[in-house]
């Protein structure tokens, strides 16, 4: 902090208000709300303030709806194989991963893991005898 904000904070610990200062203060207060009311809303602006009021409703159900299923999408990609249409977003996600991990050594650790589930991959398609070039082109691709 700097020393006026210091100097402002200490003033005001040491100010306080007597029972009479404080109900004085308080009858000012209720005089002038008495006297100055507060002025409706006129129809266009109640209509402004709904409109905005439902736009932004809507924004949020969409954003809820985006994070949601984007947080499921990711989750389904996970068993994706190569060539599978949420293969592409586990892609994303394994790298999006591999870039926030800071320590080398757990980096090192997740990119033999990402490595190793390549090759079951590759296995679990020539099980299922899907393994064709552009598959194994994919796979490779990811691997290296």
């Amino acid at each position: 902090m700097n020393r006026l904000e210091d100097i402002l904070k200490e003033a005001g610990a040491q100010v306080r208000l007597t029972h009479t200062e404080r109900e004085k203060m308080y009858a000012h207060l209720r005089e002038y709300m008495a006297h100055t009311p507060i002025r409706p809303q006129t129809p266009r602006e109640r209509a402004v303030f709904a409109w905005y009021g439902y736009r932004f409703g809507a924004v949020l159900v969409v954003l809820a709806l985006m994070f949601t299923s984007g947080i499921g999408i990711t989750y389904a990609s996970a068993r994706a194989l190569p060539g599978d249409v949420l293969y592409p977003v586990k892609e994303i996600t394994e790298e999006v991963t591999e870039r926030l991990i800071i320590d080398e050594e757990k980096r090192a650790e997740f990119a033999v893991e990402r490595a190793h589930r390549r090759l079951q991959e590759v296995e679990q398609l020539a099980a299922r005898g899907a393994l064709d070039t552009r598959r194994e082109a994919l796979a490779m691709r990811t691997f290296e």
